[in-house]
Formats: C-alpha cells, sequence, structure tokens
C-alpha cells in the first residue's frame, strides 16, 4: 500500500550528474568511448553546493526548487535505459564505462552483451506489472520521461510479429535496435538542456502497460532464442 501511494506522489528527486552519454551514432562508433565528463557543469554544481548546500547536487527547476517526481517515473527510468540498449535475440549491449553494467561474470565492457540483466530485467519487469495490476487512469510523468515511454513502446509494438518464429534477421535486429537507441538518446539531448523537464503532463497507465508487455515479450523471445542456442 506504500508503494502504491508514492507511485503518484511527487516527492523524488534526480542527481545531476556531470557526466553526459553520447549520441546512439557515436555509440555504435565506439562502444568503448562513450561518456564524457562535463568539468564546467561540475565546478556549477561546486558552486550551488557551497550556495545552498547538498541539493545543489540535485537537478533543480526554472525557480531553483529541486525537481521532484513520482515513484513511477523514478521506477520507468531505469528500465527505458536498459530497453534502450536491449539487443534483440542476444541481451543488454555493454556499451558504456559504467561499471554497474558490466557483465559480472566475464568483466565484459563495449563489446557483448549481457543475458545477465536480461533476466533480472524480466524480474523488474513482472514486478512493476504486479505492481501495476488492476490500476487505470493516468499518471503525471515530465514530457521527456512520457515521450522516451511512448517512442519506446511503439518501437517494441513494431517488433511483435516478428516474435515468436525463431531468430529474427540481423536486419531486423538493427532497425529494433536503431529506432530504441535514437529514442533514449532523443531523451538524454533533452535533459541535457540547462533547465532540462522544462513540463509535465498526463500519461495514461494503459500506455504504460502496453510497454510493460511489449517489453516482456521481446525479452521472453531473446531468453529463448538464448536457450536454444545453448542447448
Amino acid at each position: 500500500s506504500r508503494l502504491n501511494e508514492l507511485l503518484r506522489r511527487p516527492v523524488f528527486s534526480y542527481a545531476n550528474v556531470p557526466y553526459r552519454l553520447r549520441s546512439f551514432a557515436e555509440a555504435v562508433r565506439d562502444p568503448k568511448q562513450t561518456v564524457d565528463y562535463d568539468a564546467a557543469l561540475a565546478q556549477h554544481i561546486e558552486a550551488r553546493v557551497a550556495a545552498i548546500g547538498a541539493d545543489g547536487k540535485l537537478v533543480l527547476d526554472a525557480q531553483g526548487d529541486v525537481y521532484l517526481v513520482n515513484l513511477l517515473e523514478k521506477l520507468l527510468v531505469p528500465l527505458l535505459a536498459k530497453l534502450g540498449n536491449l539487443v534483440l535475440d542476444g541481451g543488454i549491449w555493454l556499451n558504456t564505462q559504467r561499471p554497474e553494467w558490466n557483465d559480472a561474470n566475464n568483466a565484459l565492457v563495449g563489446h557483448g552483451v549481457s543475458v545477465v540483466t536480461l533476466c533480472y530485467m524480466r524480474r523488474y519487469l513482472r514486478f512493476l506489472q504486479e505492481l501495476l495490476a488492476g490500476q487505470d487512469g493516468t499518471v503525471e510523468l515530465s514530457a521527456e520521461v512520457s515521450q522516451w515511454l511512448l517512442d519506446t513502446a511503439a518501437a517494441l509494438a513494431d517488433i511483435r510479429p516478428w516474435l515468436g518464429n525463431g531468430p529474427v534477421s540481423a536486419r531486423q535486429r538493427w532497425e529494433a535496435r536503431e529506432k530504441r537507441g535514437q529514442a533514449a538518446g532523443r531523451y538524454r539531448q533533452a535533459v541535457y538542456a540547462d533547465t532540462p523537464f522544462a513540463a509535465k503532463v498526463q500519461q495514461p497507465l494503459a500506455r504504460v502497460h502496453d510497454l510493460l508487455a511489449h517489453a516482456l515479450a521481446a525479452i521472453d523471445h531473446s531468453i529463448h532464442t538464448n536457450r536454444r542456442d545453448d542447448g
């Protein structure tokens, strides 16, 4: 009941981290060089911390107040980030220098995909489906997150007809990967602005249910393909 209450309650903040992920096209060109350090932003954050305290490390709105969102948005963002790196019939593309995305067994960075992360994503998806079961109406989301959700859900819906008939082709795999990668890139560019999260919108929960269903179908197909290849 506490989680359900927090799903719509805006009491969660975003950290303002002075790193910038490069575009999807740049990550494809060199998946081991995808993160830039923004020294100017780091200095700006330090100056804000000196002026207002620890809140200076958080994302602020146009009025200088801490930007707050609900729990559902905070749960959706890490899911969308990983869906943006899903390689159909494979796993999660290890394309960054972020250590928490390294494959725990192989310590891969930049090359290969993580099936471990894929399986944990499935558990996470089922948790979200159970948490939101029976809920309808609307939920307030940052406009940038809302658009990211819609773009990712649409890209996943496009591949549903391909699933269940064995592995997809290399061309289909690339097209699906590119659409979701570009959607994630557009989100990042929007929130890397000087004043991110310009507005909030009401999004039907049905759109969230659709995203979860499409994502689960793609992940299950990929897990089954991996099992067949291993068997």
